[in-house]
Parts: C-alpha cells; sequence; structure tokens
C-alpha cells in the first residue's frame, strides 16, 4: 500500500476555499502544509518521485512542495535547489501552470531572489488579477526588497479579500517592521487561535511569537511558545534554534548548550555556541565553534547559491572581525538584490568594522528609517554613533538595545554594557576575558 499523504492543497482548492484554511508557514502562495515530517515526508518525496514522467508538470509541482516544506523544516538550503530545478522542468512541459510558478517563487525567495519571484507573480496576477496566492506572493517579494508601502497596500488588500491566518501574519510583520511589535503580537495570536480552533497545525505562528517576543525581552513566554511549535513540527529547526535562545536569555545556558550541540554543523547553532563560550570567557572553545560556524555557512552557500547567504555571511565575519573589507564587499552585494532595513543594517555594521565609520552611520540610519525596535538593529547604531564620538546618540541607542533584553546576543548584550560603562552611563559589568573570535 503506497504512504498515506495529505495533496497540497493549493492544487486541490479554489481560491475561496482556501481562505479560512491557510495555516502554513508561508501562506497562500504555498498554500497549506501536508502536515508530514521526517520519515513520512521522506516516503511522500520517494513516491512523487516515482510518479514523474516526461512532460509531467503536475506531479513535479507537487513535488516541489514536499521538497520545500522538508527543506524549511529541516534548515537544509539543498532542497529549495532541487525544488527550482524539478519547478523549472514543470514549467518546461506546462508555461502557463500558475501554481508551478508561485511554488518557484516560493524557492527563489527562500534562496533570496526575490526580483524574479516578483516577476513570477505578476505573471500569475496578469493571467489570475485578484488571485489571492498570487497577491500574498507578491507582496512577501515587495517587503523582503524593502518596498514597505507596496508591500502594505498589497497586504492589506489581501485582508480585506481573502482574511485569513496568512494575511494576519502578513499584516503582523509590518507592524513589527514599523516599531509596533504589540499590534504584531495581537495578529499572530489572533492567526494562532483560529488555525487551533479550526483543528489545524499552529506551529508556525506559536514560533512567531516566541521569536517576537524573546525580541522583545518577553523569554519566557517565548520559550513557551516555542514549546508548543515544537510538539507539532518537533523537527521545525528555527523552533529548536528558538528554544536555545530562550534558554540563553533565562540563564539557562546548560540546557542551551544540550540543544545546539545536539543540532551538529548547523551554522546558526555553531555561532550561539562561540557566543555561549565567549561570554564564559572560554575562549578556544568559542574560536573552534567560531571557526566551524564560518565552514558550515560556506557549505550552505556552496549548496544553495550564496546569494541567501551575503548577509549571514557578512554579519558574521563583522561580529568576530574577520576579514572586514570582504564583510563589506557580501553586504553591498546583499543590498543590491534587497534594499531593505536588514540590509541596510548589515552594510552598516560592515563599513564600521572595516573602519568607515560615516558611511556606516549613514547606512544605520537607513536601517533605523522604519522605528523597528530590534536589538541587533540598535546595537549597531549605537556602537557606531559611539565610534563617531556622538556621546548622545550611542547611550541613546546602547539604551535602548539593553532594554529589550534577551533580544540578542550574550557577547553583545556584555559588549553594549561595557561601552555604557565606559561612557559613565551605567554601572561597569564584568568584562569579557579579550578579544572575542
Amino acid at each position: 500500500m503506497p504512504p498515506r499523504f495529505l495533496l497540497p492543497v493549493a492544487l486541490l482548492l479554489s481560491a475561496a476555499q482556501m481562505q479560512t484554511a491557510l495555516c502554513h508557514p508561508s501562506g497562500l502562495h504555498a498554500a497549506e502544509s501536508t502536515g508530514q515530517g521526517g520519515e513520512a515526508a521522506g516516503r511522500a518525496i520517494a513516491l512523487f518521485e516515482s510518479r514523474v514522467r516526461e512532460g509531467d508538470f503536475l506531479n513535479r509541482t507537487i513535488l516541489a512542495q514536499l521538497l520545500i516544506e522538508r527543506a524549511r523544516r529541516t534548515g537544509d538550503p539543498r532542497g529549495f535547489a532541487r525544488a527550482e530545478a524539478v519547478l523549472r522542468a514543470a514549467l518546461e512541459a506546462r508555461p502557463d501552470h500558475a501554481p508551478a510558478k508561485l511554488q518557484l517563487c516560493a524557492a527563489l525567495a527562500a534562496r533570496h531572489a526575490f526580483a524574479e519571484c516578483l516577476a513570477l507573480a505578476d505573471e500569475v496576477l496578469a493571467e489570475h488579477p485578484g488571485d489571492p496566492a498570487a497577491r500574498a506572493a507578491r507582496g512577501d517579494a515587495l517587503l523582503e526588497l524593502g518596498r514597505y508601502d507596496e508591500a502594505e497596500a498589497e497586504f492589506i488588500a489581501l485582508a480585506e479579500r481573502a482574511p485569513s491566518p496568512a494575511a494576519d501574519a502578513r499584516l503582523g510583520r509590518i507592524a513589527e517592521l514599523r516599531g509596533d511589535p504589540e499590534r504584531a503580537i495581537v495578529l499572530l495570536e489572533r492567526a494562532a487561535a483560529h488555525c487551533a480552533e479550526a483543528g489545524r497545525d499552529a506551529s508556525w505562528f506559536e514560533f512567531r511569537l516566541g521569536d517576537l517576543r524573546l525580541k522583545q525581552g518577553e523569554a519566557a513566554a517565548a520559550e513557551q511558545h516555542f514549546t508548543l511549535a515544537l510538539r507539532s513540527a518537533p523537527d521545525h529547526r528555527p523552533s529548536i534554534l528558538g528554544a536555545a535562545r530562550a534558554h540563553v536569555a533565562l540563564g539557562q545556558t546548560r540546557a542551551a548548550r544540550t540543544i545546539l550541540e545536539g543540532l551538529g554543523s548547523d551554522p546558526a547553532a555553531l555561532a550561539a555556541l562561540a557566543d555561549i563560550h565567549a561570554a564564559s570567557g572560554d575562549l578556544p572553545a568559542a574560536q573552534q565553534a567560531a571557526d566551524r560556524a564560518l565552514e558550515a555557512m560556506e557549505e550552505d552557500a556552496a549548496h544553495a547559491g550564496d546569494a541567501a547567504h551575503l548577509r549571514e555571511l557578512a554579519l558574521f565575519l563583522a561580529d568576530h572581525d574577520r576579514e572586514p573589507a570582504r564583510a563589506v564587499a557580501l553586504a553591498r552585494r546583499d543590498l543590491e538584490q534587497r534594499s531593505d532595513v536588514f540590509a541596510w543594517d548589515a552594510l552598516a555594521w560592515s563599513l564600521h568594522k572595516a573602519g568607515d565609520h560615516q558611511d556606516a552611520a549613514a547606512a544605520s540610519a537607513e536601517a533605523l528609517r522604519l522605528g523597528t525596535r530590534d536589538a541587533r538593529l540598535l546595537f549597531h547604531a549605537g556602537m557606531i554613533r559611539n565610534a563617531l564620538g556622538d556621546r548622545e546618540a550611542a547611550i541613546r541607542h546602547l539604551t535602548a538595545a539593553l532594554e529589550l533584553k534577551s533580544g540578542f546576543s550574550l557577547r553583545q548584550s556584555a559588549i553594549a554594557r561595557q561601552t555604557l560603562a565606559d561612557l559613565g552611563a551605567a554601572p561597569e559589568r564584568p568584562r569579557l576575558g579579550s578579544r572575542i573570535p
């Protein structure tokens, strides 16, 4: 008997039917999760691989969605590259197949090819004006490209035309970026409650709530959300990493280390371990973890194409005072492909670490233009202003970063406190051992 699975609802439901059934991490354009993880997902993928025939666009589209879902859960970027190849073959067989175009948009977005994703969404809208799935994909691409007013207009129209948890999540992201995390939390809680009441998987919304609350300094509440997310999706890598971050913020570093060490060569886990070791004064262990993290990032970039890892690499190199010129070059390339506030922040931090504090300050101003309450953005801004001798602005930004408590790393929070103490603005806390690797 073939393995049991749920067909992706994007291929089975009309747009009207989808409006009340969307509890998927990427919402409308990826429709709803098949609800499969681990071995079940592997069996479903194997089944559709065996079904694909020459010129078969439908089974290829379903196969690609399964590959995308697994890549999202596991954090393995190779799944997105494979899905992209499968979908391009599907579109060769059927160039006007809208579901394949929107799945390709999702795969491209995961690889940070947002301009091409936007073009695909526009193609679908030209054939199907007002289609909520294409409208959502278009808004997502605009958001990542830093075109926030246009993205917000798309999401408002989407919520009016096709109200759903997915629409609430998008409006919540806009609210978060514009410095209103309270509204974002309300929208995400409403989305999670809707999915739970409908008997659907709300794990992604719990993950988002955990991430948002952690960034606002609510570590205990964040840990509860991550726990709820992992009950339904135990292999969801971002939720696992989130739980580790929450443990760190709560002072439970032993529990955090256990989680992070269990993730093997995951670059984010290794970077977090380097941070924990450095904060505890174990600089050799921090150096080793940082070296392994960089190797893992380089490997991921080789498998998935470096476009998706430009920002990650630039920030890591800048954080660890490695290859400053390369960090700036990577950040500039990232900004060329999407000029969102986080691209400006990565460039600002890289320029600062390379000694170009004036240009760093200009880039940092762009990063803060929406009023986003993000500890990392504020920390970077404070350190840049301090390098320019702007004591008042440095104190303001660094204090705001620390007020978010668990919103950023142990290492950077220690540096922020130390800098404020040096500025005479706060009592000095214990200093880090020496140069951080």
